[in-house]
């Protein structure tokens, strides 16, 4: 016999996979979410605060667009603040880097509240905030 199926077909690059997401909503009525985000609708300007103060773009990278909104840490009993626990990010880096073990503090005793970013990546995200917040205003 000749050549086998495979050596018929031409190279192909594998596919790519993408992250695995949630594909469940959360609940946002749950005590949970009201007592990490508050009201949804004050929760969403704040993000759109956020994104505005640095052009929509990703505080980890600094050039892709922001699509998703990281929090650094939670803080119990405050609002969270821009640029302080609150940072807009790009879809990969908040999958890759801000999650990375490298850059992320597991507690397993309170993991709601006490899961964080280590202070030398919580410290870039302020840094990077601040330039590009400075950049959009130009």
């Amino acid at each position: 016999m000749s050549k086998s199926r495979l050596e018929d077909k031409p190279d192909k690059a594998p596919k790519k996979r993408k992250p695995k997401r949630p594909t469940k909503k959360p609940d946002i009525k749950s005590e949970e979410w009201q007592e990490r985000y508050g009201d949804l609708g004050e929760y969403r300007k704040l993000c759109a605060i956020a994104y505005s103060l640095v052009n929509s773009k990703c505080c980890v990278c600094k050039i892709r667009p922001a699509r998703e909104i990281h929090h650094a840490f939670y803080r119990k009993n405050n609002p969270d603040k821009p640029g302080y626990n609150l940072f807009p990010v790009c879809l990969p880096c908040h999958d890759t880097v801000c999650h990375h073990e490298n850059n992320w503090n597991i507690n397993d005793k309170d993991p709601v509240w006490r899961n964080r970013n280590n202070r030398k990546f919580t410290r870039l995200l302020r840094e990077n905030f601040k330039f590009l917040a400075i950049l959009a205003k130009t």
